[in-house]
């Protein structure tokens, strides 16, 4: 049975996700987030005027040393690469003269101290590296921002005990709800957490839009790389869709 939890919603569906066999509890923050990129004040690189369309790459990616996030890091290398360097043929792990990779109060301080000249970053962390760091945010500048993130999710295996399950989930989905100074206590937990809000119940459909990030990352990848021939490109392509399109289906697949 999968179970969702998120900030304030609607009771769980069943179903499966990648093909397993999966319970997800899904924690899902309300804050609206974006990926970024600073640089250092007067580096050369320039905000564009419009964020974040039509972005523009980094001229000569060669010159600049990069911090970014683990490749797994969504705000910190997925949205970067896909919405802004890659559609201008800048591939983030080779293009760039030396790069970081490390937290996003790393890689923000690795400009600010002059260790770096562009990081990855997102706009929820950026704000408290400026609380943390004034002095050092004050070297900085917002050179792109991202299309919202998707969001945050806990999830737990479908094959957890059935108790467990709904155990978690009453009392994530409970959390903070609650009048009086155990509630406030508990509230308070969930602000130093950045999900002051609490917690929804969700189903899948709530993991399409990862799903959906996913795949366009590994279609720009697909569409960047070198091939013998188009005839490959086009099968690789159509794979990816093939994929993709299939675990959308399991994603909506409503309660047995």
């Amino acid at each position: 049975m999968a179970r969702h939890l998120a900030q304030r919603r609607t009771p769980p569906v069943e179903g499966k996700s990648l093909g397993l066999r999966i319970a997800w509890l899904h924690l899902e923050s309300r804050v609206v987030d974006r990926a970024s990129v600073e640089a250092r004040t007067g580096a050369g690189l320039e905000a564009p005027e419009r964020k974040p369309a039509a972005p523009q790459g980094p001229r000569q990616p060669e010159r600049w040393r990069l911090a970014r996030g683990e490749s797994r890091s969504v705000t910190g290398f997925i949205l970067p690469q896909l919405e802004l360097f890659l559609p201008h043929g800048i591939a983030i792990e080779t293009r760039f003269r030396s790069e970081i990779v490390d937290t996003h109060q790393g890689t923000a301080l690795a400009v600010a101290n002059g260790e770096a000249d562009v990081a990855t970053n997102n706009t929820t962390d950026f704000e408290r590296f400026r609380q943390q760091f004034p002095a050092e945010a004050e070297r900085l500048q917002v050179i792109w921002q991202s299309n919202p993130t998707p969001p945050a999710l806990l999830v737990v295996r479908r094959d957890q005990p059935a108790a467990l399950q709904k155990k978690l989930q009453a009392f994530l989905a409970g959390y903070g709800v609650a009048r009086g100074p155990r509630g406030d206590a508990e509230r308070e937990v969930l602000k130093s957490l950045h999900a002051p809000l609490g917690f929804l119940v969700q189903d899948n459909s709530v993991l399409a839009s990862t799903a959906a990030l996913d795949h366009q990352v590994a279609r720009q990848r697909a569409l960047s790389a070198q091939w013998v021939n188009a005839a490959a490109r086009e099968a690789r392509l159509e794979r990816l869709e093939h994929g993709y399109q299939a675990q959308m289906a399991v994603l909506r697949e409503p309660a047995p």
